[in-house]
């Protein structure tokens, strides 16, 4: 036993020359992805508008509470959506909005997506990045890093109906863990 302490200590002694590098060699990231799958079905005659709310709450993540005062910054990596499926006419399109939020009122200000060709998208895969400013960024960051949560509203009108679609919605952040 005391041969594998004296081994470990000699280990640690020559593989760092300062407390500093023990430190940050203690640092690590926390990956979280936050996924959510919605369900669009426009009916003929009812309004072409929809919502969808998703909550970045990063206190749901087990990692992310036990190491929550070591936390020293959080990174926004990406938000983006796909199309999962879409049954309607192939021309069916909207030009949505994404606005983040919290209780205190809006984020930013609103981010349009572009034009959303539903059938284009589901028949390709393609991921829609939701191209968020550095300033945006940051402030999110920041709201992540001061209350671990914030919301991200999407919203539109379609071109037409019937027409049915599900979307899955994702964000991806990194906490960074500082010793």
């Amino acid at each position: 036993m005391k041969k594998g302490l004296l081994l470990l200590s000699a280990i640690a002694i020559l593989g760092f020359n300062s407390c500093t590098e023990v430190a940050e060699a203690l640092d690590f990231g926390i990956p979280i992805t936050f996924e959510e799958q919605y369900s669009m079905d426009i009916l003929d005659g009812s309004p072409n508008t929809f919502e969808e709310v998703m909550v970045i709450d990063a206190t749901g993540n087990q990692d992310v509470k036990d190491n929550i005062s070591n936390i020293s910054k959080f990174d926004l990596n990406k938000v983006w959506f796909t199309v999962t499926s879409f049954t309607g006419d192939e021309g069916i399109t909207t030009d949505a909005i994404v606005q983040f939020y919290n209780d205190e009122g809006n984020i930013g200000n609103p981010i349009s997506t572009g034009t959303i060709e539903f059938k284009k998208l589901v028949d390709s895969g393609d991921e829609t990045i939701i191209v968020i400013s550095n300033e945006l960024k940051t402030t999110l960051e920041g709201k992540l890093l001061d209350d671990q949560i914030f919301k991200m509203r999407l919203s539109g009108t379609v071109s037409g109906s019937p027409m049915t679609a599900n979307l899955n919605v994702f964000v991806t952040v990194e906490a960074k863990v500082t010793f």
